[in-house]
């Protein structure tokens, strides 16, 4: 965990600036999975928010959850941290 994550945490509203963070979990006891529930404003927001954190170095077994596509995309993303470990 460590400070890392909590920068990472507080930049989270630094996401591309068409997707948000509406809420974070994370499950210190299972090494640093972390589930955040984005909306993002369109199909294409959401996958460039999905390649980037597969690209971060900081990201590790990105699994996108089901979304619900209206006029915005919302789901769950489950990742394990690994910021910090370069």
């Amino acid at each position: 965990g460590g400070p890392a994550l909590r920068e990472w945490v507080d930049d989270a509203s630094a996401l591309p600036g068409d997707a948000r963070l509406e809420r974070l979990s994370i499950d210190y006891a299972r090494g640093g999975v972390l589930e955040m529930h984005v909306v993002a404003r369109d199909a294409a927001a959401w996958d460039r928010l999905i390649a980037q954190l597969e690209r971060s170095p900081d990201f590790r077994e990105v699994t996108p959850g089901p979304e619900t596509r209206d006029a915005e995309v919302r789901s769950a993303i489950r990742a394990r941290w690994a910021g910090g470990a370069r």
